[in-house]
């Protein structure tokens, strides 16, 4: 929705989930302090932008049903498209985010 769409990294801070609970999980900490810190999308045009980022997406979309390790190489790319420009995109990279926090919360 509109609201997801327009987050950034900059607000992902008070974005619908507990840090505690994202701390549960090394993977998962490491992977909050990543999105605190994570800087700048910069050095593509839009084309290439959303050529990486349907790419990106696309990949997450087809291993989000698999384990944590299998989703990790693909976290700093997600990272990317949530610093995105393009609101659909980055609303896009924000929900999957949040699929994946859910499944590093939900194995034990």
């Amino acid at each position: 929705e509109g609201k997801d769409q327009q987050l950034s990294v900059s607000n992902l801070a008070s974005a619908p989930f507990s840090q505690e609970a994202i701390r549960n999980k090394k993977d998962s900490l490491m992977l909050w302090d990543n999105v605190r810190s994570f800087s700048s999308f910069g050095g593509m045009n839009k084309e290439q932008a959303v050529a990486e980022s349907a790419s990106v997406l696309e990949e997450l979309n087809r291993i989000s049903t698999q384990s944590p390790e299998v989703l990790q190489p693909f976290v700093s790319c997600l990272l990317k498209i949530i610093r995105c420009d393009f609101a659909q995109l980055r609303g896009g990279a924000y929900a999957l985010l949040l699929a994946y926090l859910n499944l590093m919360g939900n194995s034990s």
